[in-house]
């Protein structure tokens, strides 16, 4: 797997729901494709990507993009399975898969797949968290409860020399409960909270990525809402991991078959030279 060295000290960031294998999966197979080669990110964190005893889906695009592909456990039905994962320019150097509880502490089919990264001398180290939460409108209780699980774990083992970086599905809004917990707005599970990038370098729109404007959407119950994130860990050191910049990408049909029912998030981030 060739190496290079990150995006002119930028680190690219995507975190895409791939819609599993709904709707015209094969033909979107392609779409979602060229989007991330356009895109050239450094870490893609996704979900709803389907695995096999092959690899699946995140296998084979870390293949033809040229990333490295460490695929979070999920449930399987007849050797097909749902699930979350990161590709990622850097090599990994060890990686586990969560799972994440309901309000009663009982584990749910939830996960978080938690990666660090290889960095140089003198960068920081680098933890990235994949993860995809409870989606019924009527379980706010159930997603903060995952979101002060996956705080705690993440603070265990933080400190001043590390950043965290997390591609969600959240299945909330920017001012729900969860969110307010994760970035401290509401009393954190954990001293550790994330900088929701959208929020600092976004263009000044609501950011849907579940929009009415995606064929698939026609008949959604609810939407126009903001549900993707990319999140930083604060405090961090200082100039690693700003975001200069988070847009939306994947909106757009390719060869007419738009790629997902949700759009991608794409976050430029500083990343200094060691």
């Amino acid at each position: 797997m060739a190496s290079r060295s990150w995006h002119d000290l930028l680190v690219r960031v995507v975190t895409w729901n791939l819609w599993w294998r709904f709707g015209p999966w094969e033909a979107r197979a392609g779409a979602i494709e060229s989007v991330f080669r356009e895109l050239d990110a450094d870490i893609v964190c996704l979900q709803e990507t389907w695995v096999d005893d092959d690899g699946g889906q995140a296998g084979a695009l870390g293949e033809v993009l040229g990333l490295h592909a460490t695929i979070g456990d999920g449930r399987r039905f007849d050797g097909l399975g749902m699930t979350n994962a990161v590709l990622s320019r850097r090599p990994p150097i060890s990686s586990a898969s969560v799972v994440l509880p309901d309000e009663h502490g009982a584990p749910t089919h939830r996960r978080a797949t938690i990666v660090t990264l290889a960095t140089g001398d003198g960068e920081p180290e680098l933890v990235v968290v994949s993860t995809h939460l409870e989606h019924r409108f009527n379980r706010s209780a159930t997603r903060c409860a995952q979101v002060e699980a996956l705080q705690r774990m993440l603070h265990a083992d933080h400190h001043d020399n590390r950043v965290v970086i997390v591609g969600a599905d959240l299945n909330a809004q920017p001012d729900a409960d969860e969110i307010r917990v994760l970035d401290g707005r509401r009393a954190p599970a954990a001293p550790l909270v994330l900088v929701d990038c959208w929020a600092i370098a976004g263009d000044g729109t609501a950011g849907f990525t579940w929009r009415a404007a995606n064929p698939y959407l026609a008949e959604a119950n609810w939407p126009n809402r903001r549900l993707d994130y990319i999140l930083v860990s604060a405090p961090r050191p200082v100039g690693f991991a700003r975001p200069l910049r988070a847009q939306l990408a994947g909106t757009d049909p390719v060869d007419n078959v738009t790629p997902s029912d949700h759009a991608a998030l794409v976050v430029d981030m500083t990343w200094p030279a060691g």
